[in-house]
């Protein structure tokens, strides 16, 4: 696995799998879809240029989000490949956390974690004078405080929004500022705020992983009573999803049985002829999940000079990697 020059971006993020059952770690806990039943509460860690999923913890349903993230990412930055180094630590407002902050620190890992609105917060965004323009709905700004029980005065970007009858606004609403809703970000990086709202942006590719997980792959569907067998089945699914990241990393593309299409970035570097080629194989497999004569079939019927493009791609293999 290549590392980008400017390093990769490692997402953290978890999620629920509701279970039926006494399982062992099933707990009622934070659960949005089935309020009250028992779940699992997995942790994460994606880089995100690569689509790989660098660690993975099973946990009880009871579990915070950001319970146990200093020693998981103790463990998540001991696999890194020799190489391979992170330009930034991307994590929603579960992850908003002082000590959690302060390992990053420590560890010399610039990040952008989501804040949790607090009240000293909200004080903080509605006093706010210096507004940045981005565009005609949003403008950023910014401030620097000391929560209570942190060790350490820290930079905070926000992004204020417009609210508008034609489109749902993303953030909180203060009372204090009508006519807005707020999105702030903490964070040890110097790049303006466009830069930084953009950037984390780009986390939302993990929340995609997550649904491949569990609808490509089942993962919230192997479940059984101890939980050391539920973890060992967990884990395999991520090794699976790694093995299938790895190999489309190294093949033009992919299509799941949902119907999601993956084509490698790297396509862009290939003639017309070749990319029209791989993208109508890959809608070809919405019809057949394999590649049989009959799939061949249906290529040719769309593409029927897909040979050629098939001779070029497997002669500039190396192109793709």
């Amino acid at each position: 696995m290549k590392c980008p020059a400017g390093g990769f971006a490692l997402d953290l993020d978890s999620t629920v799998f509701c279970r039926e059952g006494q399982q062992e770690g099933a707990r009622k806990g934070f659960n949005p879809r089935r309020q009250g039943r028992n779940s699992h509460h997995p942790l994460l860690a994606v880089l995100a240029e690569a689509q790989f999923i660098l660690h993975g913890w099973l946990r009880s349903g009871n579990t915070g989000a950001a319970r146990g993230v200093v020693p998981f990412l103790q463990e998540a930055l001991a696999f890194l490949p020799e190489g391979t180094w992170l330009r930034t630590v991307r994590a929603d407002s579960g992850f908003f956390d002082g000590s959690f902050l302060d390992f990053l620190e420590a560890r010399a890992l610039p990040y952008v974690v989501v804040a949790r609105m607090t009240t000293t917060l909200k004080r903080h965004c509605a006093g706010i004078q210096d507004w940045t323009v981005l565009d005609e709905h949003h403008a950023s700004g910014e401030f620097t405080v000391k929560l209570f029980g942190w060790s350490k005065e820290r930079r905070f970007v926000v992004v204020r929004e417009r609210v508008r009858e034609t489109k749902a606004a993303v953030g909180r609403i203060l009372i204090d500022v009508p006519g807005y809703t707020f999105r702030v970000w903490v964070t040890n990086r110097s790049e303006s705020s466009l830069a930084l709202w953009r950037d984390y942006n780009g986390r939302a590719g993990v929340e995609q992983r997550i649904e491949e997980l569990k609808h490509d792959l089942a993962a919230d569907g192997f479940c059984l009573q101890p939980f050391f067998a539920t973890e060992s089945a967990f884990l395999a699914v991520l090794f699976t999803f790694n093995l299938l990241s790895l190999c489309l990393l190294y093949t033009s593309g992919s299509c799941s049985r949902r119907g999601t299409i993956s084509l490698n970035w790297r396509l862009i570097q290939t003639p017309p002829f070749v990319r029209d080629y791989i993208f109508l194989h890959e809608l070809m497999h919405l019809r057949q999940m394999n590649h049989s004569a009959g799939f061949w079939r249906e290529v040719e019927s769309v593409c029927p000079g897909y040979a050629v493009a098939e001779k070029w791609v497997k002669q500039h293999s190396a192109l793709l990697k």
